[in-house]
């Protein structure tokens, strides 16, 4: 997982907590102003999995299967709303990785059933 792709799925609140870990200190020093080209491509080396796994678990969002369909509960879509398992940021990472956490937060869901 890439930086930018981590600060999207933890959010502004997620990434003050990541501020605390010192693993994190050389991406999170440049967030919020123009970056060298150095620090460009830190941002789109590969994360080290345990940051992220530290990152993901204290974040409060929860996701549901809709179906094949993986989603982010909502007041109307959720477990009790009817849908299928409920699932932390972290168990999604680790079931169905990085593309289905990207895809639900930019396509507001993924077909769980073509992830192999």
């Amino acid at each position: 997982m890439k930086f930018f792709e981590l600060v999207t799925l933890i959010g502004s609140d997620g990434v003050s907590r990541l501020i605390a870990d010192p693993r994190a200190t050389p991406y999170v020093v440049c967030c919020g102003r123009d970056a060298s080209a150095e620090e460009r491509a830190l941002f789109d080396q590969d994360l080290p999995d345990d940051l992220c796994r530290s990152a993901f678990g204290a974040c409060p969002a929860r996701y549901c299967l809709d179906g094949n369909w993986l989603r982010k509960e909502s007041g109307d879509i959720g477990a009790q709303g009817g849908a299928g398992a409920s699932f932390t940021v972290l168990e999604v990472y680790d079931r169905f990785g990085t593309e289905a956490l990207m895809a639900v937060e930019e396509l507001a869901a993924f077909d769980v059933s073509k992830k192999k």
